[in-house]
């Protein structure tokens, strides 16, 4: 917009009003600027309102001076107010407002301004009967407004400090009346007292909430790194922005308290609510400006993690926490929702370190019994690990190892691996002394170390185990224990990959378990069927794991009866079943909402293995939506494995969609999980991800560098993830050999296919063959050996079309469109299914259709001759053959096309093979029965 037409100082001092309030705060030279953000914005135009609403600190000021400064420079008004507590008085708020406006358009609120200043507030018996009077003074702004030739955003900051039911009123019915030209922007930190439902069920109500205006972690780092020049590595901001939770203010914080610092990492690690800097503001600014009553509730409910209601009254004595927490939710008070039923929360994790900082210095004595009363509510809840979290705590270890020994039998087995951080740490909190004279605890141990980084340290405890049997009553628990030894050594032979061992292992203890003990049977079949599909024996993997899943059924051990049918779902991918596989991985979420909807472990992988079939059938939405609920369950359990896996998938999903920054993002996600994870495996996935993103985004130098240093022979290793690395590799070979025509690196790619499809052949893997054939097909047309290639397509195309494969054959790029283009117009297979199904492929790639019984084209087609399929003729060829057949001798070709005469003989060789004719006749003969030339 240009300048305003009035001087906001000539009519801020018309009608005694601070000019400074109708400005936004002047936008700082070296900003981050949040592109996603002022978009949003400007999309919300289009609604009636839009509320900004978030806790102290949390950069709603800047976002609207931001995107104000764009809208100036665009041309177009905003009207803004920055309020204050003063602005309680409705006449001054509405002189306030009806001033900004006035700076817009020639004299749109004089009568409004001289209404407000000349009518006599009413006495308080007036106010009781309705706002009429400010009410009759508004519908004069209101028609004011309508006639504005453009549109017009009013901007009001800070609304927080309204407190008046009198300005609260007003706006709403000004809001109500107003003319479509006219948008309301309100920020605050809580939110205003205002019909929203009703605006929101209208969809007249455009929201920016705190999650939306937390920095992401690229902009954490350019704040960091080019606002405020301190160039801290990955690992660094990665750190800083999870102990902020993308928190403006407390970036901010961090970034002036680090500036001089050598240990930057240490300084992070250090970086808590009681930090001086942020203790001060949140004090100041958050808890000071609370009742009393509010204090004591936070800081009591402070030692929590997570909370409802119930819980909070237990801990707290009192009966109102419902009321509280709806209270302290509205007010943004720093309190994070759980669950959008919004009955659990948690404080953002500076404040909570805050509020736990002055509790233990205002009221140490309480802490211990806050942590009690806790303890008791989680345990009544069968809430166990919480209750452990407490009991440690307070430091009451003979209460922690009774819940610990409790959990080890109903909750932990199998764990997750966030589960198993959570157990080592608690049990590792214990008195060494106090774990080696429980056998149960002992073993807790064991089943917490099967970590491929540990598992040398499983034997001591299982010894441990053995040797403190004595310490239990009766034959029948000292067997019990023995049983689980066996049981933990059957899966520390697993996880060492020495599946003939866990194999031989699983057998003895299957002899001797009771069969009763129904549990460690089935993690025993488990066991086996993980064995065996290490060793590729698909049929005694799927047997092995229907067991295991009936088993843990009766056992109750209902995550074990998730992780077999997951097993078995990648089983029935692996052998090409996809839609099997998809069915029962909806029976494994189904399965899971009928246990409660517990958010187990093993669902980030269900969805992962959704996403990918998605994928595979070229729905990328569905694909994208998927890896988005795997991610958050992998995020929220700390499982790093599963957050490589889910941002590495959506990287490719986000390319495919023609989003190259979302990918890279995604791809950088998911090397910072890799990195932190240090396993191996996942090390291998994030290799199979980045290749595979390289090649599409057309990074064939990245992608050949990293194969450079890097074992070529993947295929050698066996496991799921290395087929997928193997077949990555040889994509990227022959895309780069394809265009830097260099024949060695074709020659390893055919050799690696070769010996990825004998593998996987001898397997049974379908879904590897299915993978393996679209490549070979396509490096046999790449190397001029299109017959050959076409039959290859063809069987692949045989085994892909019952499981509606898209994407094996899509990434095969131009070269496979070309080949399945050739496939429909020659007709030589006369298979319909296969036809059909090659038309639905080509039409995912964009091509154009061929018509049914059209001619070939007068390119470079496919003929069909009495022993198959033959050869198309290049280009160059065609124009030999055309100018063969309008009666030119070599020479006159020769001259005609600038080439030498031996050439032309070359050609007319090539044409005469391929044709299978001896001579010139036979070949315009030939040509013309098979429609290439007229």
């Amino acid at each position: 917009m240009s300048e305003p037409l009035h001087s906001l100082d000539d009519i801020a001092r018309q009608h005694s009003l601070l000019a400074t309030k109708l400005r936004p705060p002047h936008l700082r030279a070296r900003l981050v600027r949040r592109p996603r953000l002022t978009a949003h914005l400007d999309e919300a135009l289009q609604h009636r309102l839009t509320l900004i609403s978030a806790a102290a600190g949390s950069g709603k000021t800047t976002l609207l001076s931001e995107w104000q400064d764009a809208a100036r420079r665009q041309r177009w008004p905003i009207a803004w107010v920055s309020l204050d507590k003063g602005d309680n008085d409705p006449v001054r708020f509405w002189s306030h407002v009806t001033a900004a406006l006035d700076a817009f358009q020639t004299g749109i609120s004089r009568t409004t301004l001289m209404a407000l200043h000349a009518t006599p507030l009413p006495d308080p018996s007036v106010m009781q009967d309705g706002p009429a009077w400010i009410e009759a003074i508004l519908a004069v702004l209101v028609n004011e407004l309508a006639t504005l030739p453009r549109d017009v955003v009013v901007v009001l900051d800070d609304y927080h400090v309204i407190e008046s039911s009198a300005v609260h009123d007003s706006l709403a019915y000004w809001l109500e009346h107003v003319p479509d030209c006219v948008h309301l922007v309100i920020a605050s930190r809580e939110d205003p007292p205002m019909p929203l439902a009703r605006l929101r069920v209208r969809g007249e109500l455009a929201e920016i909430r705190g999650a939306d205006l937390r920095f992401t972690r690229g902009e954490v780092a350019t704040y960091f790194n080019e606002v405020m020049g301190l160039h801290l590595p990955d690992e660094d901001i990665a750190a800083i922005e999870a102990r902020t939770e993308g928190w403006i203010a407390g970036l901010q914080m961090a970034a002036l308290s680090m500036q001089g610092r050598r240990d930057t990492a240490g300084f992070i690690a250090a970086f808590t609510g009681s930090h001086r800097f942020v203790a001060d503001y949140l004090i100041e600014e958050v808890l000071g400006r609370q009742p009393e009553a509010i204090q004591s509730f936070l800081l009591q409910t402070a030692i929590l993690n997570r909370f409802n209601a119930a819980l909070c009254d237990a801990v707290t004595s009192q009966t109102d926490s419902q009321a509280v927490l709806e209270r302290l939710d509205a007010a943004n008070l720093f309190l994070v929702s759980l669950d959008d039923e919004r009955r659990w929360y948690r404080y953002h994790p500076l404040f909570a370190e805050l509020l736990r900082d002055r509790l233990s210095r205002l009221q140490p004595d309480r802490v211990p019994d806050l942590h009690r009363r806790a303890c008791d509510w989680h345990e009544r809840n069968g809430l166990v690990a919480d209750a452990i979290e407490h009991a440690i705590a307070m430091k009451d270890w003979e209460r922690a190892a009774d819940l610990l020994e409790h959990a080890s039998r109903r909750t932990w087995m199998p764990w997750t691996q966030s589960e198993i951080g959570a157990m080592l740490e608690w049990l590792e909190a214990l008195p060494p002394d106090l774990v080696r004279a429980r056998p149960r605890l002992c073993l807790a141990c064991a089943w917490a170390l099967l970590d491929p980084s540990q598992i040398d340290r499983v034997e001591q405890y299982l010894q441990d185990a053995t040797q403190a049997v004595n310490s239990l009553r009766g034959e029948k628990q000292v067997q019990a224990v023995l049983c689980e030894v066996a049981v933990i050594r059957t899966f520390v032979s697993s996880i060492r990959g020495d599946a003939p061992l866990t194999i031989e292992l699983a057998r003895q203890a299957l002899a001797s378990l009771p069969e009763t003990e129904v549990s460690l049977r089935s993690m025993i079949a488990w066991s086996l069927g993980y064995a065996y599909a290490l060793t590729r024996d698909m049929p005694s993997a799927e047997q092995a794991l229907t067991e295991a899943l009936s088993l843990s059924r009766v056992a109750g051990n209902h995550a074990l009866a998730l992780m077999s049918m997951n097993e078995l779902a990648e089983i029935q991918c692996d052998c090409g079943r996809l839609r099997e596989s998809a069915r029962t991985l909806q029976q494994t979420l189904e399965l899971a909402e009928e246990w409660g909807g517990q958010n187990f472990f093993i669902l980030s992988r269900t969805w992962w293995l959704q996403a990918w079939l998605f994928y595979e059938w070229n729905d990328l939405e569905r694909a994208a939506t998927c890896l988005g609920e795997s991610h958050k369950i992998a995020a929220q359990w700390r499982y790093l494995r599963g957050v490589v896996s889910a941002r590495g998938l959506l990287a490719i999903v986000k390319q495919a969609q023609g989003d190259s920054e979302g990918a890279q993002e995604m791809i950088r996600q998911a090397r910072q999980a890799a990195l932190e994870s240090r396993v191996p495996i996942a090390a291998d996935a994030l290799a199979v991800y980045r290749l595979n993103l390289w090649r599409a985004r057309g990074d064939l130098e990245s992608a050949m560098q990293w194969i450079r240093e890097h074992e070529l022979n993947w295929s050698d290793k066996g496991s799921r993830i290395h087929y997928a690395a193997g077949t990555a590799v040889a994509r990227v070979l022959i895309e780069h050999s394809r265009k830097q025509n260099e024949q060695t690196w074709m020659h390893k790619a055919f050799e690696l296919l070769e010996d990825l499809l004998q593998k996987a052949e001898a397997a049974g893997l379908a879904l590897d063959s299915i993978d393996i054939l679209p490549l070979q097909a396509t490096a046999l047309h790449v190397q001029g050996q299109t017959a050959q290639a076409l039959r290859v397509l063809k069987r692949a195309l045989v085994l892909a079309e019952p499981e509606g494969y898209v994407r094996m054959f899509l990434e095969c790029g131009e070269p496979m469109a070309q080949l399945l283009r050739w496939s429909i117009e020659s007709k030589e297979w006369n298979e319909p299914r296969l036809e059909a199904y090659a038309r639905r492929l080509l039409a995912q790639f964009g091509q154009p259709q061929p018509e049914a019984g059209m001619a070939a084209s007068s390119l470079p087609v496919l003929a069909s001759g009495d022993e198959g399929w033959l050869e198309p003729l290049t280009g160059r060829e065609m124009e030999v053959l055309r100018l063969v057949a309008a009666g030119a001798s070599d020479q006159e070709i020769a001259e005609k096309l600038g080439l030498a005469k031996a050439t032309v003989k070359t050609h007319l060789r090539h044409i005469y093979r391929k044709l299978q004719v001896g001579r010139r006749t036979q070949a315009i003969v030939r040509a013309r029965l098979l429609r290439l030339l007229p």
